[in-house]
């Protein structure tokens, strides 16, 4: 009875150091073997980077795109990069091992294309962002060269007014409301950009997967918690089995009693 009375008193700091101690070797088991992990997995693992690509988007004026950025990256994000990655997976019979984000910039006028892959990598992360920037110019250079054809056609009309106003007596006002529309129409005409590809999967400096050094204090962390953790599991194992050993030893004496 007394016994019973023990065990079902709860356990003080003091027992729990106890059963710390006792069970020490699985705690620098766990941490041993995780941090080791740890260091073998940076080893075999080569180191990711990030590869940008940048594009310029065509422009009307100077900080004025000839299309929504907001429509553009949503056309590349859930049509023209779905459509690369399928043509990927056909090609090589796999999914992209990386993934590639959109991003707009600067007010809209450029556009990024970002993955984070190893340098083993870099050919299918260029062939990706290459097949993407190309559509992206294409596709903005379309739209700008049917802004210019307008601009065209308007200035065209605007000439033949302006000429068939220099013929004309006192025309002196509207003459000159004309050429300066007929300037204004040149200077936009003049100010449209076509799309451009600045840069294709430039290269980080520096590797964005994390050093040794921040890889050995994380696990080491990991290590210490999951090592305390499964001091006690086992400890508790331990005592169940104990418990359930103690309670067949009592059944066995009394059946042969």
């Amino acid at each position: 009875m007394e016994s019973d009375k023990a065990s079902d008193k709860p356990l003080s700091l003091l027992d729990l150091a106890i059963l710390f101690v006792r069970y020490r070797a699985v705690f620098f088991f766990v941490v041993f073997t995780t941090m080791l992990s740890s260091i073998a997995w940076y080893f075999v693992t080569p180191p990711s980077y990030q590869f940008t690509s940048v594009i310029a988007l065509a422009e009307r004026s100077p900080g004025e795109p000839v299309a929504n950025p907001e429509s553009v990256l949503a056309m590349v994000s859930s049509r023209w990069l779905t459509q690369a990655e399928k043509a990927f997976f056909k090609r090589e019979g796999r999914k992209v091992p990386f993934e590639t984000q959109v991003v707009s910039v600067e007010g809209g006028e450029l556009l990024k294309l970002v993955s984070e892959a190893s340098l083993e990598q870099l050919d299918m992360v260029t062939s990706i962002h290459q097949v993407l920037a190309d559509e992206i110019s294409a596709n903005q250079n379309k739209v700008l060269e049917r802004s210019r054809d307008r601009l065209q056609q308007v200035i065209e009309e605007t000439e033949a007014l302006w000429e068939s106003l220099r013929k004309q007596n006192n025309a002196g006002p509207a003459l000159t409301a004309v050429t300066e529309q007929l300037v204004a129409l040149k200077r936009e005409l003049g100010n449209l950009t076509e799309a451009r590809v600045v840069s294709v999967a430039a290269q980080s400096s520096e590797p964005t997967s994390f050093g040794l050094p921040i890889k050995i204090a994380f696990s080491a962390v990991l290590g210490i918690g999951l090592g305390v953790f499964l001091v006690y599991v086992v400890a508790f194992c331990v005592e169940v089995r104990r418990e359930w050993l103690k309670l067949n030893g009592q059944n066995g004496s009394g059946r042969l009693g």
